[in-house]
């Protein structure tokens, strides 16, 4: 066996048992932090610009080693208008990246697909934000519909993708307070299935699904490695920048929740809505 290998085979052998031995929360991380993109923002990428400070990197480090990041004797500062969220603080950090409470989540998921457009655009496509999509509307029996609005339409040539990003917790209430399993093992393949349906399963949709925990769903890596260049170097580089960029962007906003949340007022360096370098 080839030294790489070997190394492997151990990593596998000490992961399993990791695996076996934790309770049910942190065998819910470790099932949510694997994959291409999960961990590519713990080093940094010599083709990217984005980098985390050091506050939100120790936070983001804080969370996918699955430390306590809150203490339960606090509540949600999120604000939206004055009106504050005051919903208890798990230890793990659940609620506060998926309180809709004031800009956090929004601004996550914006500036995830901001990213995502551009390395896009990069590739040779062309690309509109926030576009309606008549082929994904939603007819009801009444008469009226639902408009659909896809986050991202990239085109080239006859090629057409429309693009839908979520970000998902695979963790729930009853995970983190008292250690239950939660309802499925795989929730980007879940919230893929869901955005299926809502859209008619239509053969040009491509749910952009990853967890906040980084791992992304099977058709979120299907159209990076479609419209990554086929050239192997350039399409290597390019699929690390990605990674890279993606995760980062993620755990950025995930940092920037995690903060907000909390008592101690921390400097905010949210990213530009155009260009999000972090």
């Amino acid at each position: 066996l080839s030294q790489n290998t070997l190394t492997k085979l151990v990593n596998h052998k000490l992961y399993d048992q990791l695996h076996a031995a934790t309770t049910t929360l942190h065998r819910t991380i470790l099932d949510n932090m694997n994959g291409p993109a999960s961990g590519s923002w713990i080093y940094p990428n010599p083709q990217s610009t984005q980098n985390l400070t050091d506050l939100h990197y120790t936070t983001a480090l804080k969370l996918r080693l699955g430390i306590a990041v809150h203490t339960h004797d606090h509540s949600c500062k999120h604000n939206n208008n004055g009106t504050q969220c005051s919903q208890p603080l798990d230890t793990h950090a659940h609620h506060s990246l998926t309180c809709a409470t004031g800009p956090h989540r929004t601004q996550r998921h914006d500036n995830i697909k901001i990213t995502l457009n551009k390395w896009i655009k990069t590739h040779g496509y062309h690309t509109q934000l926030e576009r309606h999509t008549p082929d994904l509307d939603t007819h009801h029996d009444d008469g009226s519909h639902t408009k659909a609005i896809v986050d991202i339409v990239a085109t080239q040539d006859t090629q057409v993708h429309y693009i839908d990003v979520t970000v998902t917790s695979p963790l729930t209430t009853e995970t983190v307070t008292h250690d239950q399993p939660p309802s499925t093992k795989n929730p980007t393949q879940r919230r893929e299935q869901d955005k299926r349906r809502k859209y008619h399963n239509h053969c040009n949709l491509q749910p952009f699904v990853l967890t906040t925990y980084g791992k992304l769903g099977h058709d979120a890596i299907t159209p990076l490695r479609r419209m990554a260049p086929t050239d192997p170097e350039t399409r290597s580089e390019s699929l690390n920048r990605i990674y890279h960029d993606i995760a980062t962007t993620l755990q950025h906003g995930n940092a920037e929740s995690i903060l907000a949340s909390q008592p101690t007022p921390h400097p905010s360096t949210r990213p530009p809505t155009t260009n999000p370098t972090i």
